[in-house]
């Protein structure tokens, strides 16, 4: 006979340990088997769905084809492609002489204008009343806003010219532009 107390609470937890991990097994096991169902179910579901939108889009398709004057509509949808494709890669030569305007003396008028988009340049003849507003001229293309758009401005030989009422001092100008001046805008101003 052992008088001594025995601990069992070793012995009891050595028991039901295979328990719990058979019940958490299979607790687990109908998690997964739920979680496979649910995945089942949806994924039918939205077979169903996805037919339910085939066939819609079919006869879409086939009531566009039935329409009597679809040739007509093609080839108005494909003039309207053209015409758009047409105004992106049209040049807005116009654009130029609002920049220009902006950076102009209110003393200096111009006497012709030639722009060529190739290499991005323009070449005016312009006329100021005296020496000093050529001065002022030229100090306008050192602004921040003006070199944005215009830059390498160089004064060809200058000459002074008779015109109506006084002598002037016509030269010429060269410079190169922004060729996104002349771009198409999609109605933004710039």
């Amino acid at each position: 006979i052992n008088l001594l107390k025995q601990t069992g609470n070793d012995n009891n937890f050595q028991k039901l340990t295979p328990k719990i991990l058979i019940w958490v097994f299979l607790a687990a096991l109908v998690v997964l088997a739920g979680y496979y169902g649910y995945v089942i179910y949806q994924g039918q579901k939205y077979q169903k769905d996805l037919e339910a939108e085939q066939i819609k889009i079919n006869s879409e398709i086939t009531e566009a084809n039935s329409t009597g004057n679809r040739s007509e509509l093609l080839v108005r949808q494909q003039q309207l492609q053209y015409f758009t494709k047409l105004i992106k890669n049209h040049l807005y030569w116009s654009q130029i002489f609002s920049k220009l305007a902006d950076v102009t003396l209110t003393k200096t008028s111009y006497t012709s204008l030639e722009a060529d988009s190739s290499d991005g340049s323009v070449s005016l003849n312009a006329r100021v009343p005296s020496l000093e507003d050529l001065d002022k001229y030229m100090q306008v293309f050192n602004q921040p806003e003006v070199v944005k758009y215009f830059s390498n401005v160089r004064i060809g030989a200058f000459n002074k010219v008779q015109s109506k009422d006084s002598a002037q001092i016509e030269f010429q100008v060269k410079m190169d532009y922004d060729p996104s001046i002349i771009q198409y805008n999609n109605g933004k101003n710039n």
